[in-house]
């Protein structure tokens, strides 16, 4: 770690992130992961398989959605973007687009912006595998190839 570093602050957000999908009343996420992603070993072949059998227990959560999108599907919309998501708070009628790239980040709540990233997001979804039992079945044979790998 660098010193000055903030990563250990950094690790407590993302800890804290995390619990809200306990909380009674979590929020509703729906989540596209490039296969690709789920594929690069950062850390090792059996740290990934731990990371990709904890998005399996995710995907049996009731408020998350998630699915992945496969090599099979090819060139996408989001091939050139940053990660991003789109934040919708209903009942107060707020929805804004966070764009994270490795050195900054931004929010855009622009109409035009936010309809653009939402038309990408509905592209990714119909070309990812379809929520439950598709994407786990997906996740587990990554799993067992890390795992075989380890």
């Amino acid at each position: 770690m660098r010193p000055g570093s903030d990563v250990e602050r950094k690790v407590q957000v993302r800890l804290a992130r995390q619990d809200i999908l306990r909380n009674p009343e979590p929020p509703s996420i729906r989540m596209v992961i490039a296969e690709a992603a789920l594929r690069q070993q950062i850390g090792g072949a059996a740290l990934m398989a731990e990371q990709v059998r904890h998005l399996i227990e995710l995907a049996k959560l009731q408020c998350l959605t998630l699915q992945v999108l496969p090599f099979g599907s090819g060139a996408h919309p989001a091939l050139t973007l940053a990660s991003f998501s789109i934040l919708r708070v209903e009942h107060r009628g707020l929805v804004t687009v966070y764009l994270q790239e490795s050195s900054s980040h931004s929010f855009l709540t622009n109409a035009e912006n936010v309809d653009h990233y939402s038309s990408i997001h509905r592209e990714l979804r119909t070309a990812a595998t379809e929520p439950g039992d598709r994407t786990v079945q997906l996740l587990e044979r990554i799993a067992a190839d890390h795992r075989s790998e380890a």
